[in-house]
């Protein structure tokens, strides 16, 4: 389905206008995003702010940049400090932080600093909820891994990572330290458990009690896997289960992403599958694989690659240079540098004759050909012809395109240089 209102470019202005090319919203935006949720960002005048679908403003144009929303709060920046907005465009939390991470749970992580580094008691890390209210400052805490953008820098599961003198631990939402800093690396909590490291360079799991449900005692320890994990002590890896009954013994050389109940396993260079309870369902003879999904699995043998099925069967050929796991009922197959598309049974679904092939959104693939960008739909027709320099994959039944300009990932103002919108049709609204 067509978005309602669609980003529509005249003159180098930005507006909005419906399917039939209708101009709703006035043309006379630098910069814009495409509605989401009754929402959309523009730029007046250098400075951003959000409107709804009447072209009222919900926010003042005063922000030099606004984040997306996430848990119902986005992030807005004047002058270098930070705040936040809700939907109705309320400034919930003043531009007074120099460093905010998103909303999680209902808490954000903010941090104010002295900019001389003269006054320490100017400099704090804490925890807001939605009223800015400080659930607490953590004067306990150095919190360098926040400051530094660590990626385990958000609340999670009711639990925070929180460091001091090097040593990771965590907190809950009242800010009380549930488990100490006493690791040398955490991850974040996931369905009530985190993974941990010790000084020894040692790995397990604890709960939010604190209690090692995992001992530390491994050199590698994965994330679960329908309730499955990959360990491993010095070079010898295995499987167990959350309970610690052991499901592979620790005696091979490295395991693959389990799928199905399926799991690979590699011994002197050379790969198998074994099933849950260590039974061989295949001779090591592959020079690599995917883990089984939807009842195959990608298997490489003598240069290339072709499927099994969960009895080691092959059920496609060995043909193809490059294979992607099975996902919806197809999988992507690169044949003499071309991409194309497969079914479960082998099927060419789309011949490879592409340079490359995007997944699939909105029931289209974005496809490049001879350097330029089209789509096709799912039984491989070519519904947008391939002549634009760069697009966008398909959502809310809109996509961004290009005729003359390749978008860079780190240039915010590409549509401002020959870009626009496309429906699903393909229809062009400039």
């Amino acid at each position: 389905m067509t978005a309602k209102l669609i980003p529509y470019i005249k003159q180098n202005k930005w507006g909005f206008c419906n399917s039939k090319k209708s101009i709703i919203i006035e043309c006379k935006f630098e910069e814009i995003t495409a509605f989401e949720n009754g929402i959309a960002k523009v730029k007046f005048n250098g400075t951003w702010g959000i409107i709804n679908e009447q072209g009222t403003y919900l926010s003042r144009g005063v922000y030099d940049s606004i984040d997306d929303f996430q848990d119902n709060a986005a992030k807005v920046q004047i002058a270098g400090l930070y705040g936040f907005i809700d939907k109705t465009g309320i400034e919930i939390i003043p531009c007074e932080y120099n460093f905010a991470y998103p909303f999680v749970e209902g808490y954000a992580l903010v941090a104010c600093f002295d900019p001389l580094g003269i006054d320490e008691s100017a400099s704090f890390t804490c925890l807001i909820n939605k009223y800015n209210d400080y659930v607490d400052v953590f004067r306990d805490y150095e919190c360098n891994h926040i400051l530094h953008g660590d990626s385990n820098s958000h609340f999670s599961d009711g639990m925070l990572v929180v460091d001091t003198d090097s040593k990771f631990g965590f907190i809950n939402a009242d800010c009380e330290e549930v488990i100490p800093c006493i690791y040398k690396e955490a991850d974040c909590f996931k369905d009530g458990i985190a993974r941990v490291k010790t000084n020894e360079n040692k790995y397990g799991y604890v709960n939010k009690e604190g209690r090692e449900i995992i001992p530390c005692i491994y050199t590698y320890i994965s994330g679960p896997s329908n309730g499955m994990l990959v360990v491993s002590t010095d070079s010898s890896y295995g499987v167990i289960d959350t309970n610690l009954n052991t499901i592979v013994p620790l005696c091979y050389s490295e395991i693959g992403s389990i799928g199905d109940g399926m799991i690979p396993v590699n011994l002197n260079d050379k790969w198998a599958f074994v099933d849950c309870n260590n039974n061989q369902i295949t001779r090591f003879i592959y020079d690599d694989v995917y883990g089984y999904s939807e009842g195959l699995a990608a298997v490489k043998w003598v240069d290339q690659w072709g499927y099994i099925d969960k009895t080691g069967i092959q059920v496609i050929p060995y043909t193809y240079h490059e294979v992607t796991s099975f996902a919806n009922g197809t999988a992507k197959v690169k044949l003499k540098g071309k991409y194309g598309i497969i079914d479960k049974t082998g099927r060419e679904v789309v011949a490879p004759v592409y340079d490359f092939i995007n997944d699939y959104c909105n029931g289209l693939a974005a496809v490049r050909l001879n350097k330029k960008w089209g789509f096709i739909d799912k039984v491989g027709e070519l519904i947008i012809p391939c002549k634009y320099e760069s697009v966008t994959s398909f959502e809310n039944g809109i996509a961004e395109v290009n005729l003359f300009y390749k978008r860079s990932d780190c240039d915010l103002n590409w549509n401002r240089k020959g870009g626009h919108f496309i429906d699903l049709k393909g229809v062009e609204y400039f």
